[in-house]
């Protein structure tokens, strides 16, 4: 049996330490991101496709018609939000494809780990029922780390 390697791939020092430089300085330049909780969220009215059109259209409406703003609209304030909207779009969608390619590339290389893990574990049971001596506790260690699972029972070692 052959395990196909899918992703072969090394993150070595030098490139962390860029990543996380390039992150921090990504993070420093966007000082007042927020988070909000799941509820929320869900209570917020969403702008998305169909609905940026309409709020571009407006503050450029609202510009040109000052005297239709009510006053407890700040036009200033309103043009920042659609600004930073602007801008933040821009940012997410080359954000949220690094994300997904490192969540995809995680997911390969995980289980490519997993799968050598368990082919090594079935090798390590067949050695120890052959009669291969001093594997015992590696297989009582390995064998541990699966919870919830029962150990299988191995002949007498």
């Amino acid at each position: 049996m052959n395990l196909k390697n899918n992703v072969s791939i090394v993150i070595n020092d030098e490139a962390m330490k860029n990543i996380q430089a390039g992150l921090d300085m990504i993070h420093s330049n966007l000082p007042n991101l927020i988070t909000l909780t799941p509820e929320e969220r869900r209570a917020l009215p969403k702008m998305g496709d169909k609905t940026q059109a309409f709020v571009s259209k407006s503050i450029d409406y609202a510009r040109q018609n000052p005297d239709v703003l009510p006053k407890y609209l700040d036009i200033n304030e309103f043009s920042k939000d659609v600004e930073a909207f602007n801008r933040l779009f821009q940012i997410a969608a080359p954000a949220q494809k690094l994300v997904e390619e490192v969540d995809d590339t995680m997911l390969m290389v995980g289980s490519e780990a997993y799968t050598a893990s368990l082919a090594f574990y079935s090798a390590l049971k067949t050695a120890i029922a052959a009669g291969e001596v001093g594997l015992k506790s590696v297989y009582d260690d390995l064998s541990a780390r699966f919870p919830g699972r029962p150990t299988s029972k191995l002949p007498n070692a």
